[in-house]
């Protein structure tokens, strides 16, 4: 008898293991876009619209980490980064996917690095246009900088402390569950691009009631 109460304590304890919830990884599934009504208009000064047969953007995204931690105003980076993708390739905007396994978790913070310079790329009948775009027209056109996004807007870290600049460009929390799929899209709200005599691109307009970049969740 004096072994029936640890023989039974085994059984318990293997019976409640067999019911332990399995801990299994999800997946994010990353995409760059324009907006799907964006008509790939351009609007030459002075003259009518014409339409673009190609419109795209060819950009360096070096990497895209996500953080389980919360941005700080005026506090230093010191948040823990995971990294789901990283590259020294460019790319076109428009075909630029990932996929990456992340664990089961709450990620509340983005953090993107980008080339300062790109490039539109508009093709108009037999004409192709190719023209450089600078994210921070001061900085050195291969520099490569972060941008940090969350609930509450567009971050920098630039002078070393988080520095909000946009409220509108938030991302909700990203909610990663047991083998479930989320798909992130960062969205480009374009309504037209302006163009002077020169084909040299003057500016980018945003659709109206827009900000120039969207995040989607969506599970």
């Amino acid at each position: 008898m004096r072994y029936t109460l640890p023989f039974s304590l085994i059984i318990i304890l293997i019976l409640i293991s067999c019911f332990e919830p399995e801990v299994q990884n999800g997946t994010l599934h990353f995409s760059a876009n324009f907006n799907q009504d964006f008509e790939k208009r351009i609007l030459i000064q002075d003259a009518e619209y014409d339409t673009c047969d190609t419109f795209d953007l060819l950009w360096k995204f070096a990497s895209f980490e996500v953080s389980t931690d919360s941005i700080i105003s005026g506090s230093p980076d010191t948040l823990n980064w995971i990294s789901v993708y990283s590259d020294t390739s460019e790319s076109r905007l428009s075909e630029f996917r990932f996929d990456v396994e992340l664990s089961p978790g709450t990620y509340k913070t983005i953090r993107c690095a980008m080339r300062n310079r790109s490039w539109w790329i508009l093709e108009l009948g037999d004409s192709s246009i190719i023209r450089p775009n600078y994210n921070r027209s001061t900085s050195p056109p291969d520099l490569i900088y972060y941008t940090y996004n969350d609930i509450n807007g567009c971050w920098y870290c630039d002078d070393g402390v988080f520095e909000r600049q946009d409220t509108g460009e938030t991302v909700e929390n990203i909610i990663i569950n047991n083998n479930s799929t989320v798909d992130i899209t960062m969205n480009y709200n374009l309504s037209q691009i302006v163009l002077d005599s020169n084909l040299t691109i003057v500016d980018w307009i945003t659709r109206d009631g827009h900000k120039m970049i969207e995040w989607n969740v969506k599970y």
